[in-house]
């Protein structure tokens, strides 16, 4: 019955004989760590694009498997080898083959492996380059490989960790098919080793927050919460004791666009003992609809920099929401930060 099957399938890839040089290797398992150096693939299920690429309609050859987690899956109705190009007897030996990686963000990345097919490793090419690049369009060549000797060993590639956004493998020149005349480059699988890159910025920064209550004079304004300086700072305009402490004081910022955010400061002023006991922080898209992102505890008096991790939640707009304020000496409700930072990472839109 297999015998049938791959029979059929020679058929329906012609020059596929071609590259058979003895039985087809049984089943493998996923390929997540096929070797040392990739610790974490961050090429796992992103899109390759392909100068050239065989997408077998029977599902033994794609480009979508080079990214796929598996080497090579063979079995009854079940074949994936890997990536191919089309199988053609006018291809060059030296011609330029790409296959472009995209990561779907910037990540550092410091070690690339090309598995050859479990199939047939000698399709392996022969000659080519590891390139990265930030905007798909200007490439830095970081390894070069030149009549490369066939082995079924996984090639790895390493590197001075670099931050990129596109991986390209620029094949130069392709393997030849055994009494054939022709040739071809075949790939296994492509992992990638990095991490998630991400340029944090004080989004805060030169934007200011309203506020529902504030007092503007001397060193305190609304605005002094985001020039960057410990000095001075915002303050609630001091409420007699005859308002209660857990009246709610919003301060609101429209960050100008949308951020993944990593973590939100609040800073206290000269005076610890007025920073908001209690406060929660909301996030939105569009201002009008929030989301709770945190509840703080108790916090009155906080000496140091209160942080608040975001989980890299998005959001255009952020609202810090202040639900019970410290006693002033009068005995009424006041509340005081000296700088807020919001740090996040600016996110293309559109």
């Amino acid at each position: 019955m297999k015998k049938r099957f791959f029979a059929k399938r020679l058929l329906a890839f012609p020059l596929i004989a071609l590259f058979s040089f003895g039985a087809v290797a049984p089943a493998f398992a996923e390929s997540a760590g096929m070797t040392e150096a990739i610790k974490s693939n961050v090429a796992l299920g992103k899109k390759v694009i392909a100068s050239d690429s065989y997408e077998a309609p029977e599902g033994i050859w794609s480009d979508v498997f080079l990214t796929d987690g598996k080497i090579e899956k063979y079995g009854e109705g079940d074949s994936r080898l890997g990536w191919s190009t089309l199988p053609t007897t006018n291809r060059k030996q030296v011609s330029e083959v790409d296959l472009t990686l995209d990561l779907d963000g910037n990540y550092s990345v410091d070690a690339v492996a090309l598995a050859p097919t479990k199939h047939d490793y000698k399709t392996f090419p022969m000659s080519y380059e590891i390139q990265l690049s930030a905007d798909g369009k200007s490439w830095t060549t970081v390894a070069k490989v030149t009549d490369h000797t066939a082995t079924p060993e996984t090639q790895v590639h390493t590197f001075k960790a670099t931050v990129c956004a596109f991986i390209r493998i620029h094949i130069t020149k392709n393997s030849p098919i055994m009494n054939s005349g022709s040739y071809l480059s075949q790939l296994g699988e492509i992992e990638v080793n990095g991490t998630r890159y991400r340029n944090l910025v004080n989004a805060a920064s030169g934007k200011s927050f309203t506020a529902s209550t504030s007092l503007e004079s001397g060193s305190f304004g609304v605005k002094r919460l985001t020039d960057g300086k410990m000095s001075g700072g915002w303050s609630s305009r001091a409420a007699n004791s005859s308002v209660s402490d857990s009246s709610p004081v919003e301060l609101t910022m429209d960050l100008k666009g949308v951020y993944e955010l990593d973590e939100i400061r609040l800073f206290p002023c000269t005076d610890p003992a007025y920073f908001p006991k209690r406060y929660e922080i909301y996030t939105s898209f569009d201002g009008e609809k929030w989301e709770k992102l945190a509840a703080s505890l108790e916090s009155g008096g906080a000496a140091k920099p209160q942080t608040v991790a975001c989980a890299q939640q998005c959001a255009a707009y952020v609202r810090i929401v202040i639900t019970e304020s410290a006693k002033n000496s009068n005995g009424g409700s006041i509340a005081q930060l000296s700088e807020i930072e919001i740090m996040g990472e600016k996110m293309a839109v559109g």
